[in-house]
């Protein structure tokens, strides 16, 4: 399969490429380009900031995936503009996340509680 990984270069996202590098995959990686990454060469990386509409569709381009997994969303607009923009160009579209949904919300402190979603949310993420 070929696999958009969009964050994949930390946490979930990176042991993500290396475990479906492992299976045979082909894995993209997308992201700002802010973190050095340690994945193989054998990885494409793309280079955008998701909230920037016009680099994320110049660095996405033509391209067609089976499968985009989501390890770096923060909010809805951000998922509309990804899906507008691959639809009818991916089979499958995973969004998952971390304990990182919670480090959004307003004066929170580990340890974290599926309660604690449903808070005031940072202006912006840390």
């Amino acid at each position: 399969m070929d696999v958009l990984i969009i964050g994949g270069t930390r946490n979930l996202g990176h042991q993500l490429s290396l475990a479906l590098l492992a299976a045979g995959h082909r894995v993209t990686v997308l992201n700002r380009g802010r973190t050095a990454d340690e994945l193989p060469a054998s990885v494409t990386r793309l280079r955008a900031d998701r909230g920037d509409a016009a680099a994320l569709k110049t660095a996405i381009g033509n391209r067609e995936f089976d499968a985009v997994i989501d390890t770096a969303l923060y909010n809805g607009p951000d998922a509309q503009a990804i899906v507008e923009l691959l639809t009818g160009r991916i089979n499958h579209y995973l969004f998952f996340s971390t304990g990182q949904v919670y480090l959004v919300r307003e004066n929170l402190t580990p340890p974290f509680v599926e309660s604690d979603y449903g808070g005031p949310v940072m202006p912006a993420p840390p």
